[in-house]
Parts: structure tokens; sequence; C-alpha cells
């Protein structure tokens, strides 16, 4: 993995307000979470791309989040150490879990 810092990379951007942060790649918030609540929103804006899983992992590995996205036979998941769930809606919607749960949203 890159050693640097995720704010620094090409298009992505980090953002810190109201107790969460958020990592913006391109036009797309591809990771936003709250440390306090534990709840962490990963969106890959419809594009499913090395990238994007790129900028969701090495954000969840600065800011000590319990999740990495892996892709296998074309189909991503979203693995803590609770559980691991495919990511396999058609249009790429959001992915919200806490410590608890996992939950897909429309």
């Amino acid at each position: 993995m890159s050693k640097t810092p995720l704010d620094k990379l090409t298009a992505t951007t980090v953002v810190y307000k109201d107790g969460k942060f958020t990592v913006r790649y391109h036009d797309t918030d591809v990771v936003v979470a709250s440390p306090k609540t534990h709840e962490v929103t990963l969106d890959c804006g419809g594009y499913r791309s090395a990238t994007t899983k790129a900028r969701m992992n090495r954000a969840a590995v600065e800011f000590g989040l319990d999740y990495s996205v892996y892709q296998k036979d074309k189909v991503w998941y979203v693995d803590t150490n609770l559980n691991t769930l495919p990511w396999d809606d058609v249009n790429c919607e959001t992915l919200l879990f806490d410590e608890r749960t996992i939950t897909f949203t429309v």
C-alpha cells in the first residue's frame, strides 16, 4: 500500500465536519464515517473500479475503521470482523453498517 496520505492522492479529498469525516473521490463521497457512532457509509457512485475500492480500503486503514472491500468473481464484498456481505446491487447502492449490523439502503 502506498505511503502517500489519503488526502494527497489524485482526485481525493478528506473533509472533517460535525464529528464526521468524508473521503471524496472525484465527485463521490466514497466514505462518510462517524467515529463517535461507529457508523460508516460506503458509496461507489456507480463506479466499481479498483481505485474506488482502494480509496475505501485506504480510509479504513488510515482512520481505524473495521472493514475492507474486495472483489471476487466480479462481485464486490464488504468484510467486517462480524461478517462478510456481497455488495451485488445492480446500481451500486449505498451500504451502511455499524459495529452490530450491515444494512443496504436504497
